[in-house]
């Protein structure tokens, strides 16, 4: 964060602290700014903040706890334990599947936080979903929601794409290969 912007977002969010609940008829756990802040204190939506090799460290480690779980099924059959190279080259891919999964759930979490960043107004619930209302941001929050979501959330977004690319691919490319060797 560079020192202009560190300053900007604390002069505004002085400004804001003044009358904030009472401007504000939105819950306070479904504000765009503490959902923002919930996600970066959530330990698993956290992996994205840091740079690319911990995601991929992480991503790998879930593919290595699952990957004996994958071949323990894979084994169960009859076809695929006469034939270890198919069995290792299935579970293997099939085994991308948790990762993915794991990627898909922190693109929609970072991706929905961002939609409400960016938007004019706040769509709450006060007790449940009968009972909701849209509020409409000042312009001071606006600018303060616009400011987080272009500078921490989207580049957390896009981070978000290459290991999704990556792993889409792998998956592709090893039904691919399971396919032409064995089918």
């Amino acid at each position: 964060m560079d020192k202009r912007r560190a300053i900007q977002l604390l002069a505004i969010n002085r400004y804001l602290k003044v009358n904030e609940e009472k401007l504000c008829p939105v819950p306070v756990d479904q504000r765009p700014i503490n959902e923002f802040q919930s996600l970066t204190k959530s330990w698993f939506f956290s992996w994205s903040l840091g740079n690319s090799y911990e995601i991929s460290k992480r991503l790998f480690l879930s593919w290595t706890i699952i990957l004996p779980l994958s071949i323990f099924i894979g084994s169960g059959s009859y076809q695929l334990r006469q034939d270890n190279l198919r069995l290792l080259l299935l579970s293997g891919f099939t085994s991308l599947f948790l990762p993915m999964l794991l990627l898909i759930r922190q693109w929609l979490g970072w991706n929905y936080v961002l939609s409400r960043l960016r938007s004019e107004n706040i769509q709450y619930e006060k007790t449940d979903w009968h009972d909701g209302g849209i509020w409409y941001k000042p312009n001071e929050w606006r600018d303060r929601d616009l400011l987080i979501a272009e500078y921490d959330v989207s580049p957390v977004v896009k981070g978000l794409l290459k290991p999704l690319i990556i792993n889409s691919s792998l998956i592709l490319i090893g039904t691919g290969l399971y396919y032409t060797l064995f089918v």
